[in-house]
């Protein structure tokens, strides 16, 4: 989900499962540009459900609430 960049150690806690037609948009639009919005999404949501932009379309990723918290403590930690 979020890259090396932003969170440099491998964790399962940082993986996605899209279906294919949203992991190919999320490929496409999600790159190094985005990322930081993307990342500031994760560490600020104040609910499961994170805001993203995939082109023109506006829609979110859902996480299960433990997942979320487990990404969270994570990135925390790398900080």
């Amino acid at each position: 989900m979020l890259s090396r960049q932003f969170l440099p150690k491998e964790d399962e806690a940082n993986f996605l499962a899209l279906c294919p037609v949203c992991a190919a948009k999320y490929k496409e639009f999600v790159n190094d540009d985005v990322m930081g919005d993307l990342w500031e999404a994760v560490v600020s949501a104040d609910s499961c459900e994170i805001p993203i932009s995939l082109g023109d379309e506006n829609t979110g990723i859902r996480f299960v609430e433990t997942h979320l918290c487990d990404l969270k403590t994570i990135i925390e930690c790398e900080s």
